[in-house]
């Protein structure tokens, strides 16, 4: 019987055609665990930044309340009235959310043309 995988394998062996294919699946195995080493490093560092940003998001927030509970304490002290002061504090906070949404969408864009400078810088 004619068995003409035997008669393929002769034929790559004596034209040096194994071991380019060996060579070339060597190499792509190769890129394949550097590119998923390169995925999981990229990960690791992106993961580390989000969870330092919130922690510090974290801290930056216990500091906004503790200051306004003290501003809300001070401004009672001058006008007589913890309801004053308080509601003074609630105020200034309406007055900042009121400024970020009429001034949302310029932030949203500059924001997003941030984000997208900083996508490009990483290419």
């Amino acid at each position: 019987m004619f068995n003409f995988n035997l008669l393929k394998d002769e034929v790559f062996r004596l034209l040096g055609i194994d071991n380019l294919v060996k060579s070339f699946t060597e190499y792509v195995e190769a890129r394949v665990a550097l590119i998923k080493k390169e995925i999981r490093d990229e990960l690791a560092h992106q993961i580390s930044r989000i969870v330092v940003m919130v922690f510090m998001m974290l801290i930056g927030l216990l500091t906004i309340a503790f200051l306004s509970i003290a501003l809300g304490f001070w401004l009672s002290e001058l006008m007589g009235s913890s309801t004053y002061g308080f509601l003074s504090v609630g105020g200034i906070y309406l007055l900042f959310s009121l400024l970020l949404w009429l001034g949302r969408d310029r932030a949203s864009d500059a924001l997003a043309e941030n984000l997208k400078r900083k996508m490009e810088q990483k290419r």
